[in-house]
C-alpha cells in the first residue's frame, strides 16, 4: 500500500468512527425520546426502556453504517480536492484507481462487517 493510500485510508476510518458515533448518539436521542413519551403512558421501565432503545439501534446499525461510509467517502475526498491534494497526486502520477482504492476497501470491509453483524 501506497503512502498516499494509507494517509487516505487513515482519514477516512476516523471520519467514519467520528460520523458512526454522531450518527448513533442522534438516532439514540431520537428513538429514546420517541419511545419515552410512549413509556410515561405505560409502564414501562427505565431499565426496558433503555433496552428497547438499545434494540431499536441495533436494528438500524446497518442504515446507519452505510451513512456513515458514504459521508466519510464524501467528506475525505472533497476536502482532500479543496486542499488540491488531489490535483497534485495526479500531477505526481498517481493514477485514480490508486486514489480511490482506500474507499473501495472501507466500503467492502464496511460492508462485510455490516453484513455479518445483520445475520
Amino acid at each position: 500500500m501506497k503512502i498516499v493510500q494509507r494517509y487516505l485510508l487513515t482519514d477516512l476510518v476516523g471520519t467514519f468512527l467520528v460520523t458512526t458515533a454522531v450518527l448513533l448518539a442522534l438516532m439514540g436521542m431520537t428513538f429514546f425520546s420517541l419511545k419515552a413519551s410512549q413509556a410515561a403512558t405505560t409502564s414501562l421501565s427505565v431499565i426496558a426502556l433503555c433496552q428497547v432503545v438499545m434494540l431499536g439501534l441495533a436494528n438500524r446499525v446497518d442504515i446507519l453504517g452505510s451513512l456513515a461510509v458514504l459521508i466519510a467517502v464524501v467528506a475525505t475526498y472533497g476536502r482532500a480536492r479543496q486542499n488540491g491534494e488531489i490535483a497534485a497526486m495526479r500531477t505526481a502520477g498517481v493514477t485514480v484507481p490508486v486514489i480511490f482504492m482506500p474507499a473501495l476497501l472501507l466500503g467492502v470491509v464496511a460492508g462485510g462487517g455490516l453484513a455479518h453483524i445483520q445475520d
